[in-house]
């Protein structure tokens, strides 16, 4: 379901048709196999969110300087203030705010990722693309506060090679300069960018344009994920940042 409906009017903080007097709510698509956690937990946590607009309502008249608000329940329940028919969470269509940055963040330490895809001739097909869905999921739930990169592999090694915070680059390695972790120039071969949503993106499309093809060695997309997380774990401590989880993601069939 959504809101937001009638009262709607452009308001120069938000920039947008917005309604003042309520939030709007969505909840995740269902399926068959979650009718039965819907009506146990999310429709219990939709009816007590409504009790949230007096408070969203408040914050916005106690500063001046407040936007947008948002609320998320661990059972995928989504509620923003104000209301905006021009909103993904207000609108109908696919939205689950467990995938979105904002919302992992508020549960996640940051973290180093690298996600590793399985493309040999084996994954063809659905597998792929099941794949590559499981992929973008991950990178979209990450932030500015974590590390990340994407390892694809056959019977040999793919990678990105574009630069961080450059123009996409289409050319060899050589034309960027790998140096501190952080360093705009440094290249996605590197080791581990920053999840921005440019290199988020930029990820993001590698991952799309995979294709299934060739052999298999798991040996070599391993080594180097190992790799990368050591070698970025070590930069992290020099800086004197504090440690933090490590992760690879391995999607196969």
């Amino acid at each position: 379901g959504g809101g937001g409906g009638g009262g709607g009017r452009i308001d120069p903080r938000f920039r947008a048709q917005v309604n003042l007097a309520q939030s709007c709510w969505r909840s995740p698509i269902l399926t068959s196999r979650i009718n039965n956690e819907y009506a146990s937990t999310i429709v219990p946590h939709t009816a007590l969110m409504r009790q949230l607009d007096s408070v969203f309502t408040d914050n916005w008249r106690a500063d001046d300087t407040l936007r947008w608000q948002y609320f998320g329940t661990a059972a995928g329940a989504y509620r923003l203030y104000p209301a905006n028919a021009n909103d993904a969470g207000c609108t109908p269509g696919a939205y689950d705010p467990r995938f979105r940055p904002w919302y992992a963040k508020a549960l996640t330490v940051p973290k180093n990722v690298v996600v590793v895809v399985d493309k040999s001739g084996s994954m063809r097909g659905a597998r792929m693309a099941h794949a590559i869905e499981a992929a973008n999921t991950v990178l979209s739930t990450l932030g500015p506060d974590d590390f990340v990169n994407v390892i694809a592999f056959s019977d040999e090694l793919h990678q990105p090679i574009d630069c961080y915070g450059a123009a996409a680059n289409t050319e060899s390695e050589a034309t960027c300069v790998p140096n501190r972790i952080d360093d705009p120039q440094r290249c996605f071969q590197s080791g581990l960018a920053r999840a921005t949503p440019q290199n988020v993106a930029r990820l993001r499309a590698y991952v799309d344009a995979l294709k299934a093809g060739g052999g298999t060695d798991f040996v070599l997309p391993f080594t180097l994920a190992f790799d990368w997380i050591d070698t970025t774990r070590t930069a992290q401590r020099a800086a004197g940042a504090a440690a933090r989880p490590n992760a690879i993601v391995f999607l196969t069939d």
